[in-house]
């Protein structure tokens, strides 16, 4: 066994040196090129390019560098400023200009300078010459200036990130027109600007697209709908406007798609039930009008709607209750009326609600708790985190079923109308940490039970009709949070909510 090992050993050291023998020395323009780009450095920390040096062969011995042996033509640039050691990941900086001379490395396929922080000046249109670059990563510097049209020439690119500089102007719509391979496209968190030419719909091999954090302006082309392929979409944070095309719904693999923070208007299309596949989906910070289409009943692995601070109105569709996959459901800041539905009872899997600053009418519905009935004792919701509903012109009792919402950390009635008592049940929901019930018409005693919520860090009952003592002290468990604030409640909450 142990001759059978050092043989192989043996074997391998023969062929690397095979490899090594036969493997032709790095090429002179490529060398050139490199040591030209190192030239232009004026800081390297951690010493990324301590092995480019004259005397060396860049192919064999240059950290970084990878070549071709056949023709020892340099197929990879990877000095990132984020990577992995041997022991732990490191994170450095470069200082300098990127040099033009890399447009002579005709032969490269990966060209990776990513999170360097600190490479600046202007992409050289040089760049533009690689003809057979696969990956470009040029990400989190702070490059300036405008994207190359020279880059329409890189057909064979599939990945190119860019994002986290300060790149400006428009994107020119031939690289949309040409860029036909293009599988991952980042250009998030710069200053680009201009519309987005309807050439877009051409990329038809993209999977990812980030546009975020930029000054995109005008509409979405309808062309955006070729994109069949397209997984992830972001394009918040821009000054986008006009209507949400039809198109979207042709869309069948998305599964993230990000518009807020944008001036989009108009309804949202009926066609999203295309989005078979969606799972993220935020339209918040934008002005849409309208009601939500029932159809977003039918995007059976969505698990999160983000649909806040818009002009949205009508009634939510009892359709929402159909998306059992949902956990997250955040409509808050529009104009929905009408009555919360009670299908989002069927939402087991839901952690947060916040439907606050509306105009829904009606009672909470016990759906949003823990139904107890005839046929026994049936968990509605029981994974809900976050339950807020303030600011609505709603009536009726709290129910005493939120006291079975095992995982409830905020509860939020703030601004209703709400009625009767504070039910003595709420102090069985323990994971509470946040009560606001301030603003309605609450009426009786704070019950003790209240006070044996031993995460609860904020209770706010002012502005209500409640009457009697505050608890004694030793109602409140030992130890408990809310024995250490209950100073604090008592000075500042409850003189104001309690008519003694």
């Amino acid at each position: 066994m142990e001759n059978h090992s050092r043989s192989k050993t043996l074997l391998l050291l023969i062929f690397h040196l095979i490899l090594l023998i036969t493997s032709k020395a790095c090429h002179p323009t490529d060398k050139q090129a490199l040591l030209d780009f190192k030239k232009r450095i004026t800081f390297d920390p951690s010493n990324l390019l301590k092995t480019w040096t004259p005397q060396t062969d860049c192919c064999t011995l240059w950290e970084g560098i990878s070549c071709d042996p056949h023709s020892g033509r340099v197929v990879n640039i990877t000095r990132p400023g984020l990577y992995s050691d041997t022991d732990s990941p490191v994170d450095t900086s470069m200082s300098g200009d990127l040099s033009p001379f890399l447009g002579n490395l005709s032969f490269l396929q990966i060209l990776d300078l990513s999170n360097l922080k600190n490479l600046n000046g202007p992409i050289p249109p040089e760049l533009g010459k690689l003809s057979r670059l696969n990956n470009m990563f040029l990400d989190s510097n702070n490059l300036t200036g405008s994207i190359p049209v020279t880059f329409q020439h890189l057909n064979q690119l599939k990945k190119l990130y860019l994002s986290n500089n300060r790149l400006s102007g428009p994107v020119p719509s031939s690289l949309f027109e040409n860029l036909t391979s293009l599988s991952q496209l980042g250009l998030s968190s710069n200053k680009l600007s201009g519309i987005m030419p309807s050439s877009i719909g051409k990329m038809v091999s993209l999977t990812n697209l980030d546009l975020h954090q930029n000054n995109f302006s005008g509409k979405i082309p309808e062309t955006i709908g070729e994109l069949k392929n397209l997984v992830y979409f972001d394009l918040s944070e821009n000054q986008i406007s006009g209507n949400i095309p039809e198109s979207i719904g042709g869309l069948s693999k998305m599964e993230i798609l990000y518009f807020n923070g944008n001036r989009l208007n108009g309804k949202i299309p009926s066609s999203i039930d295309g989005l078979k596949l969606l799972r993220f989906f935020r339209l918040s910070e934008n002005k849409l009008t309208g009601k939500i289409p029932p159809s977003i009943g039918n995007l059976p692995k969505i698990q999160s709607l983000v649909f806040e601070n818009n002009r949205l109105s009508g009634k939510l569709p009892a359709t929402i209750g159909h998306l059992t996959t949902l956990n997250s459901i955040y409509f808050s800041n529009n104009q929905f009326t009408g009555k919360i539905p009670p299908s989002f009872g069927n939402l087991k899997n839901l952690q947060s609600l916040d439907l606050s600053r509306n105009k829904f009418s009606g009672p909470v519905p016990r759906q949003l708790g823990h139904i107890d009935d005839d046929i026994g004792d049936e968990p509605v919701m029981e994974f809900v985190e976050t339950l807020i509903l303030s600011r609505n012109p709603l009536r009726g009792l709290i129910p005493k079923s939120i006291g079975k919402l095992n995982y409830l950390e905020a509860l939020e009635f703030v601004d209703n109308g709400l009625s009767g008592e504070i039910p003595m049940e709420l102090g069985n929901a323990k994971a509470l940490r946040t009560v606001l019930l301030s603003e309605n018409s609450l009426s009786g005693k704070i019950p003790k039970e209240v006070l044996n919520l031993e995460y609860l860090e904020k209770f706010n009952v002012s502005e209500n009709r409640l009457s009697g003592k505050i608890p004694p002290h030793k109602a409140v468990i030992p130890g408990s949070a809310f024995a250490g604030i209950l100073d604090y409640v008592e000075l500042h909450f409850l003189p104001v909510s309690i008519n003694r």
